[in-house]
């Protein structure tokens, strides 16, 4: 009897570490609110960009099932924030770190890192901003 009850706690604590290690990767789905944008140069400095308090609503949410919705604020021609909502599906390379969001464009990122609770991404492509003949390199910043 004692072994079939320290069996059933072994058993017990072995599924409670998967399921808390499970828990504990960290994954793309969920609601994802941007948090900054750095512009980083090719000859090594950067430009960090102040969301104004309309962009800084942009948001984006994937979905377990391969769909997502975003919405983008930006202030139009009166002065007035306004508000661009887009659905569509997305697809998430973790080995390659390709996020591809299909909704009214197509848009992919070079995932840079992810955590449980922030999500940095890059611009793809990547452009010359300063005409230097140097790659630069926008990263965006997102939190849960």
């Amino acid at each position: 009897m004692k072994k079939l009850i320290l069996f059933a706690l072994a058993s017990l604590a072995i599924i409670s570490c998967r399921k808390d290690d499970d828990e504990s990767k960290p994954t793309i789905v969920g609601n994802w609110k941007i948090s900054k944008s750095i512009l980083k140069f090719g000859n090594g400095s950067s430009q960090t960009y102040t969301l104004d308090s309309c962009e800084s609503q942009n948001n984006f949410t994937l979905q377990k099932d391969g769909k997502m919705s975003s919405v983008s604020y930006g202030i139009d021609f009166n002065g007035n924030c306004v508000s661009r909502t887009a659905n569509g599906t997305f697809s998430y390379d973790e080995q390659n770190k390709r996020l591809v969001m299909y909704a009214d464009e197509v848009t992919t990122v070079e995932v840079s890192s992810i955590t449980k609770n922030e999500l940095i991404v890059i611009s793809i492509p990547s452009y010359d901003n300063d005409n230097d003949g140097k790659e630069d390199k926008l990263y965006i910043y997102f939190t849960k």
